[in-house]
Order: structure tokens, then sequence, then C-alpha cells
């Protein structure tokens, strides 16, 4: 339909994204400081910083999808643990 959207699922793809993301940041980085691969070019702390800003600019996205879905009456089932 035109103008629908489902908010549920929306976050729910947002977190699992962000999950993901959160991952493969971890797991780089623990890469660079066990020295598994080489940390010394600014590069690999450039993407670092990068992924970093992502789940941030991503982290905040949700903030603002729960609080907005929430501010419907009737909704606070939805999202129980908010």
């Amino acid at each position: 339909m035109f103008g629908v959207s489902d908010p549920l699922r929306e976050m729910g793809d947002n977190f699992n994204r962000m999950l993901a993301m959160t991952q493969s940041l971890n797991l780089t980085a623990s890469q660079l400081y066990f020295g598994k691969i080489d940390g010394r070019g600014e590069d690999e702390r450039a993407t670092l910083f990068e992924q970093d800003a992502q789940v941030n600019a991503l982290e905040q996205t949700i903030r603002r999808q729960v609080i907005t879905h929430l501010s419907v009456p009737g909704t606070e089932a939805d999202v129980p643990y908010s």
C-alpha cells in the first residue's frame, strides 16, 4: 500500500544491521590489537573510526524509531523493554 510502513520490522532490520556491523568492527579491532593484521597504517584505524560512526548513527536512528513508535497510544506492548 502507498505510504504504509512496518515500524517494528524497520527497527528490527536496523538492529540486525547494527549487530552485524558491531561484530565486524569488534573482529577487526581485536585482530589489530593482537597483531593478527598490520595495524601500523592509518587506513585500518580510519576504517574502524568510520565503522564506529556508522554504528553510532544507526543506534541513534533506532532510538528515534522506538521513541516515535512509543508516542502512538497502545504501542507500549510492541517494545516491552523500552
